[in-house]
């Protein structure tokens, strides 16, 4: 159809029923959910005043919503025009949150015929569209041509490098793909005890993707648990995921979950660097982080967790091994004898009630029936909250280490609403992976 033939479209409308300018401009107003309903209902009504109101810029504030009715109004009419200006605005259009709409709509939809056009908007350096034109690939990913994916894992190893944290989260999913399948072959070649083989595909893993978390912690773990016990280790430390736990001079007093105690200060101190509870790869918005250190008998936890809405937490268990683990609260798993099997688990909240359980391989395995004898105190701020705690090594499960010996150890930050959960070692998935740890080396 023409754009002539749309005015004359725009025309019959006015004059027959609710005018279509009010109808679009319902668009950019509190009401608008009302207007769209009526706009998909009636797709050989709607689609020409609609096109027409795209290049209107009286129409500018809704420009965003009528993009995407404009994507879903080509599930209900067949229309090549419909779609040759759904291309047009979205790699062209002035406003970049319109380009970014139509994006994000076409991976709902998962419209691969506009995965070249996309590809245009991906290599725009505009944050938002290039964003949501990325993920709306990544969703399509398995319906590319050969070539445009090849082109698109190229430019993802470059997006990994980008500020915008959407585009890089995005672009490393991207290359996370087939750094898994170098990870699994191995793994793979670790079985067959070909080892000088599995060393070149981590190393390639690496050398394709060398932000990966992922592949990172697998190397330092090959050559931990396959080569070199020392060169592992090394590793482990370089990427973060392993604390020396240093003998305090002074062990702190634990009296008001402050962290203020000098002797906090020799202790070691971690972020928590990744957010994310189920699969999702983000790193941290929040300030979180633990302080480790020991003595001969004793070891010592620090917790430091910002709020800005302290006021707002959430801590109303006060039962021992109630669900505080919903609550604000932070989550300690510890592995003391390093079978990357059987470990404990320690959940404290914001007001100091308890939660803990010996598990032998995950959650499913769970003891309630074990209890840490610990002393522990916590602290409110105005704009965190701090906790402070002593664990005494000589109980079950938790035998006292030597000098030179290693625990498996995780750490996490639990949010009251889960959107700011997050750990000091990343375990892909639920936070019992215990064969995901990161390490404890007593000094």
């Amino acid at each position: 159809m023409t754009r002539l033939g749309y005015l004359v479209l725009v025309g019959i409308w006015v004059g027959c029923g609710p005018s279509v300018e009010d109808q679009l401009e319902q668009l950019g107003n509190a009401g608008q959910d009302v207007a769209i309903q009526e706009l998909l209902l009636q797709p050989k009504r709607s689609v020409g005043p609609l096109l027409q109101a795209m290049d209107d810029p009286r129409f500018e504030r809704a420009h965003p919503v009528m993009a995407e009715v404009l994507v879903m109004l080509m599930l209900r009419i067949d229309d090549e025009n419909l779609v040759g200006e759904i291309r047009r605005h979205l790699t062209s259009h002035p406003n970049p949150r319109v380009r970014g709409r139509i994006a994000y709509k076409l991976g709902m939809l998962k419209r691969a015929e506009f995965s070249d056009a996309l590809m245009e908007v991906v290599r725009d350096t505009v944050s938002e569209p290039r964003f949501e034109a990325l993920k709306t690939l990544n969703i399509i990913s398995k319906k590319l041509p050969e070539g445009l994916g090849e082109e698109l894992d190229e430019l993802a190893q470059e997006l990994a490098r980008s500020e915008h944290n959407g585009v890089r989260l995005e672009a490393m999913l991207r290359l996370e793909v087939q750094v898994d399948a170098m990870l699994d072959e191995a793994t793979q070649q670790v079985a067959k005890a070909q080892l000088a083989e599995a060393e070149s595909l981590y190393a390639k893993a690496l050398e394709y993707a060398p932000l990966s978390w992922k592949a990172r912690y697998r190397q330092a773990r090959f050559f931990m648990d396959n080569v070199e016990k020392e060169r592992g280790l090394e590793k482990m430390l370089e990427i973060g995921a392993a604390l020396s736990v240093p003998v305090l001079k002074q062990a702190p007093v634990i009296d008001d979950g402050r962290l203020d105690d000098p002797a906090w200060g020799q202790a070691t101190q971690a972020p928590f660097p990744f957010l994310g509870y189920r699969g999702q790869v983000l790193p941290a918005d929040m300030e979180s982080r633990v302080y480790v250190g020991r003595t001969k008998d004793d070891l010592y936890l620090g917790f430091y967790s910002y709020d800005a809405m302290p006021d707002s937490l959430l801590a109303e268990k006060t039962q021992r091994d109630d669900q505080v683990y919903l609550e604000d609260s932070v989550e300690i798993f510890l592995d003391a004898n390093l079978d990357w099997r059987s470990y404990v688990q320690i959940i404290v909240n914001s007001v100091g009630t308890i939660f803990d359980a010996a598990h032998e391989n995950g959650l499913r395995t769970q003891d309630r029936s074990w209890s840490v004898e610990m002393e522990v105190d916590t602290h409110i701020g105005a704009d965190f909250w701090s906790l402070e705690c002593r664990i005494p090594f000589a109980q079950k499960n938790l035998l006292a280490p030597k000098s030179g010996d290693v625990w498996g150890a995780n750490f996490t930050r639990d949010f009251r609403d889960k959107a700011h959960s997050s750990q000091w070692v990343y375990t892909y998935g639920e936070y019992h992976q215990v064969g995901s740890f990161g390490l404890l080396l007593f000094e």
